[in-house]
């Protein structure tokens, strides 16, 4: 009786077990199962399709009278950019920033007064357009873009250097200089003021004349030490004010002012490694000079 009375006690704590175990053999089962399934509609991440490199379509050009006229034709429409002028030679360098298809021209060769040829170089991370230009005479650069890609115009100002002197004539006032003495020219004007702006993307400097100039010529020397912005006012223009400006606008370290025989010439000075995109506008009292950062 006592044996049969511990086999019957004993059965329960076996069977208690034998479920314990069962049910750990099931949760393994269960999470097996879970591990193995992949989830409805699941699937490996597909990787994002590489961008499609940007492509030079063409370059057409139009040589009007006084004006010279570039048209990058790309796809998609051009949406970062940078206009330089480097020196020996002189040429006007466009830089396309990003991924860009080898174009199937590089080379065009040009019959015109203004500019020699094109040449387009391609880089790993941008595409370069250069002008060469025919003579180092400034020219008036305006850049924008368009819905078919990016136009450069070139005002053509070959007007900006001073005349050789002539001799003193006898009986000439004591230092008085030759070219004071030539022609007599008198002063155009007075540049009555220079108004540094700082601006969310750029800086602008209004110049304030006496009235419109006739014309002007702009041009970058970006690779010298600073960085510059040139604008050259033809004639004589008098500069009653300091000839260096401080400035506080990001990008911008100052501008100067100096009079010359045939143009008053206003050099901003760029901090190193800056990047804008320029417009020279004209204003009723003077000029506007807008600069846009540039990545």
């Amino acid at each position: 009786m006592m044996a049969t009375a511990s086999s019957f006690l004993s059965r329960p704590k076996r069977a208690g077990r034998a479920r314990i175990r069962l049910t750990a053999v099931l949760a393994i089962l269960a999470a097996g199962i879970c591990l193995a399934a992949p989830a409805r509609g699941a699937g490996p991440n597909p990787s994002p399709a590489p961008s499609l490199p940007q492509s030079l379509k063409g370059i057409t050009l139009e040589d009007a009278m006084g004006e010279f006229t570039l048209t990058l034709w790309t796809d998609p429409p051009i949406a970062d950019y940078h206009l330089s002028y480097p020196r020996n030679p002189d040429r006007f360098a466009i830089d396309l920033p990003g991924r860009w298809a080898r174009p199937e021209k590089t080379l065009y060769r040009l019959s015109n007064d203004t500019v020699k040829h094109i040449a387009v170089t391609h880089h790993p991370d941008r595409l370069r357009v250069f002008l060469y230009l025919k003579h180092p005479d400034p020219l008036a650069p305006y850049i924008y873009e368009s819905l078919k890609g990016l136009v450069l115009r070139l005002k053509k100002t070959h007007l900006f250097h001073p005349p050789p002197s002539r001799p003193v004539r006898p009986g000439a006032a004591a230092g008085k200089s030759a070219a004071g003495a030539d022609n007599g020219a008198a002063y155009i004007g007075a540049l009555r003021e220079v108004k540094i702006a700082a601006e969310e993307n750029g800086f602008t400097v209004r110049l304030v004349l006496d009235g419109p100039p006739a014309e002007h010529a702009f041009f970058t020397l970006l690779d010298e030490s600073p960085p510059k912005l040139v604008l050259d006012i033809k004639g004589r223009w008098r500069n009653p004010g300091p000839t260096a400006r401080p400035s506080a606008a990001a990008g911008l370290r100052g501008v100067r002012v100096g009079e010359h025989a045939g143009f008053l010439r206003v050099v901003m000075d760029l901090a190193e490694g800056a990047a804008f995109a320029v417009t020279v506008e004209t204003a009723e009292d003077g000029l506007l000079v807008r600069a846009r950062s540039q990545p």
